[in-house]
């Protein structure tokens, strides 16, 4: 049931992403209800804010909604397409309410004209890591599974508050985004407390609306190893043996 559901919502995810070439600001607007109060209290402090979600339907339109009404410059860190077509009309598609699009291996010249401003910097944290020796491993969905280690280390280095965005689909072509402050020090924190915190959020998310994960983006590529239990931060479980 949650497949079939799934692949619905995966057919319209590309519709709805496709519509940003001729949608408006208001018409996006009404599709999207927003609770931003935890970006508010960021901003009202005068840091700069990690923001971070999931491969969840549909962030193409939460990163168009969003923009417009916040405070923040919103910097969003992407992995450029490698159709060289296809990753014009994505920027395009993406830069049109004016987020700012930083390709992910490039971030530290990409993020260089920003530095003196007060920004937003989105980060898809759920990608699957391209090295599971350099991740942090802890159980996600019931089974262990590598997770990028630069969002929390980026956070705790520049001790840069961290907010969660969830999302919802209440009908058709309609979403609620919900933002959750997640730390607002996390330098103060130890190592793999804002990873743990994460992951829950974004566990607690995809059980209550299962049909919005990208499924498909083959999350479970790495498979445990007793090799990484230095690497295990989960502290509801302890790391499975071997198989």
């Amino acid at each position: 049931a949650i497949a079939r559901r799934f692949y619905r919502r995966f057919t319209d995810n590309w519709i709805e992403s496709l519509k940003l070439l001729s949608i408006s600001e208001k018409g996006l607007a009404e599709r999207i209800t927003l609770d931003l109060e935890a970006l508010h209290t960021v901003y009202a402090t005068g840091r700069n804010v990690h923001f971070l979600m999931g491969h969840q339907f549909n962030w193409e339109w939460a990163n168009a909604a969003i923009p417009p009404r916040i405070g923040f410059k919103t910097l969003v860190a992407y992995s450029p397409i490698t159709n060289k077509i296809i990753d014009r009309l994505f920027l395009y598609l993406r830069q049109r309410f004016g987020a700012v699009m930083l390709p992910y291996n490039d971030m530290t010249r990409a993020m260089l004209p920003y530095r003196r401003i007060q920004y937003l910097l989105a980060l898809v944290a759920d990608q699957n890591p391209h090295n599971p020796r350099k991740s942090y491993w802890l159980n996600f969905l019931g089974q262990p599974t590598a997770f990028v280690q630069g969002p929390e280390k980026g956070a705790r280095l520049g001790n840069i508050p961290v907010v969660n965005l969830s999302f919802s689909r209440p009908r058709r072509g309609h979403y609620h985004l919900q933002t959750d402050l997640v730390d607002m020090n996390p330098a103060t924190g130890s190592e793999g407390e804002l990873t743990r915190k994460y992951v829950a959020l974004l566990e607690e998310n995809i059980r209550l609306h299962p049909e919005l994960y990208l499924w498909s983006h083959k999350r479970w590529k790495h498979n445990w190893s007793e090799a990484y239990e230095k690497l295990w931060i989960d502290k509801n479980g302890k790391p499975p043996l071997s198989r």
